[in-house]
């Protein structure tokens, strides 16, 4: 688990993941409602390209995370993220992404990675348990 840093300066920073996911949720949410038909057609081109392929669909969540970091996206950074978490990403598979992005993107990715580290510190524990209860179950 990281330590909690100094909250970076920007809105979101001083936000849990949690809420940043949320709110992410409630944005989708809100689309669908405006826009129902091009929400579903968007949503099932998302989920026909995120599943496995030639690249697993972890690696698909890294590499958005990734691109989500260089876009400075807080929500999607959150979003891919706590998805390639649940898709049985490491911590060291995630911070390895983050720095490969900051060679590209320089030292706003890497302060970005902030976000990262938040988002597995909250939901990292959280998806353990999940894990652990299916596998005392079986």
């Amino acid at each position: 688990m990281f330590v909690q840093s100094t909250k970076i300066s920007t809105v979101n920073f001083l936000k849990s993941s949690k809420e940043i996911y949320d709110e992410a949720t409630r944005t989708f949410q809100q689309f669908r409602e405006f826009n129902a038909p091009a929400m579903k057609g968007f949503l099932k081109y998302v989920h026909a390209t995120n599943r496995d392929g030639a690249l697993s669909a972890k690696i698909k969540q890294i590499i958005l995370m990734s691109v989500a970091l260089a876009k400075r996206c807080e929500w999607c950074i959150v979003y891919h993220a706590k998805k390639a978490l649940e898709l049985g990403a490491s911590q060291e598979e995630l911070m390895e992404a983050c720095l490969t992005t900051s060679v590209m993107d320089g030292g706003p990715a890497m302060m970005h990675t902030q976000i990262v580290m938040n988002t597995i510190d909250e939901f990292q524990a959280e998806q353990e348990l999940i894990i652990n209860g299916i596998q005392q179950e079986e």
